[in-house]
């Protein structure tokens, strides 16, 4: 079967439970690239994403920071 012939999720004709969300979109790990993509995804009115990371919050580099920064690398060097 191709991509083609898959039911779209919300044509009702998906075999699911229907108290199960759906996603258009579902990154796994908060790094560089799905932390652009969801600031991207953002943008886009209507689209369902989600993203999972095991730690609880978002923090760039945890325990690194000098008293009176924010940051001390370029993000850009982390990509």
């Amino acid at each position: 079967m191709t991509a083609r012939e898959l039911p779209h999720p919300r044509s009702g004709s998906a075999r699911s439970d229907p108290g199960t969300p759906v996603h258009d979109l579902v990154g796994i790990g908060i790094g560089p690239f799905n932390l652009a993509l969801a600031a991207l995804a953002d943008r886009v009115g209507g689209l369902r994403t989600l993203v999972l990371d095991r730690a609880a919050e978002f923090r760039w580099h945890p325990g690194l920071l000098i008293d009176g920064t924010t940051l001390q690398v370029p993000f850009l060097a982390d990509l």
